[in-house]
């Protein structure tokens, strides 16, 4: 009688471990992400260029008809590099999402043909998705910053009146609590919604992706994505905290030699508001964010796969459906 091969139970993951298998999967990948990644990282490095050049354009000075028309030209060429940038910053990351999910799901490294034959079977239904999230995205944005400058406004109020109060020690005492818990907890709500903001536009779209049954509509992607976004709420809160303070760190220690150059060249030239920054060091700095952002979205991508597939491996059993799918090979 032949034994059955022991299940592979999935063994529980910390956040901090989740973030460390993150930097592991993109290092052992790191061919596949500098191959997905420059073509994207070409184009919006060209956009950054386009956009320095025309944000120093003044509009309003009278010039002849030959600035003028170079003028123009750099103008449509910013808008309508927006297109190509954005088509090239989706595939991408459809592409990663894919093979990040599929190596994490087999434990060997998918072709990249199969990976794009998933994102273009789904490409309607990923653009679809992609505009409807993010009007859902303003949308949240505009709530966000409605509570932010109501928390702001508050905490201003209270602190004027505490300034101004005549009454006891008590008294003040009371409004400075007051005071530091409205924006506490302002902070606290914010957080929290950039938070769930973050992952309500990520979830459905990962869960398209990273597809490996029969294909469902889009709508059905982003009611299953979010309830399964909603049972792992406190791991959601805790996972996003360390993911961004630790992303904000990285790029913090590569935008720090350029910050650190811009700094000096704008002290030496006596300028000191950003209107007057020179036409140079705002192509550099711009070029430089461009080029950091490229390096730290491959680590975004495979870090929000990785815990997709956690929250799914915790919500769905995906260990054990892949036992099951070896013993039927068996």
């Amino acid at each position: 009688m032949t034994a059955l091969p022991a299940p592979v139970i999935y063994p529980p993951q910390g956040i901090l471990t989740l973030i460390s298998r993150a930097w592991t999967l993109v290092r052992v990948n790191l061919k596949v992400v500098l191959l997905l990644m420059a073509v994207p990282a070409i184009l919006n490095t060209l956009f950054h260029i386009l956009l320095s050049l025309f944000s120093n354009q003044a509009f309003l000075t009278q010039v002849g008809v030959g600035e003028l028309a170079i003028r123009l030209l750099l103008l449509a060429g910013t808008c309508v590099l927006i297109i190509p940038v954005f088509l090239a910053w989706l595939i991408s990351y459809g592409m990663l999402c894919r093979f990040f999910y599929l190596s994490l799901l087999r434990n060997t490294t998918p072709s990249l043909k199969e990976c794009f034959q998933h994102l273009r079977a789904n490409a309607l239904p990923l653009m679809g998705m992609t505009v409807l999230l993010g009007l859902m995205f303003l949308g949240l944005l505009v709530v966000t910053l409605v509570i932010f400058y109501l928390g702001m406004i508050l905490v201003g109020f209270t602190m004027t009146a505490l300034m101004a109060s005549s009454g006891g020690a008590t008294s003040k005492l009371m409004m400075g609590i007051f005071a530091l818990v409205v924006g506490f907890g302002a902070f606290v709500l914010l957080v929290s919604l950039g938070t769930v903001q973050w992952f309500l536009f990520n979830f459905p779209i990962l869960s398209l992706l990273t597809n490996t049954e029969a294909p469902k509509k889009f709508w059905r992607h982003i009611g299953d994505s979010y309830q399964l976004l909603f049972k792992s709420v406190p791991r959601v809160l805790l996972f996003s905290i360390g993911f961004m303070l630790l992303s904000w760190s990285f790029m913090g220690v590569l935008m720090g030699p350029v910050s650190l150059w811009m700094g000096v060249e704008m002290s030496r030239t006596g300028l000191d508001n950003h209107h007057s920054v020179p036409l140079y060091v705002q192509s550099i700095w711009n070029i430089w964010s461009s080029l950091a952002n490229c390096l730290i979205m491959p680590f975004h991508i495979s870090a929000l796969t990785l815990f997709w597939y956690d929250c799914q491996t915790r919500a769905e059993g995906l260990d054990l459906k892949r036992w099951l799918n070896k013993l039927q090979q068996t």
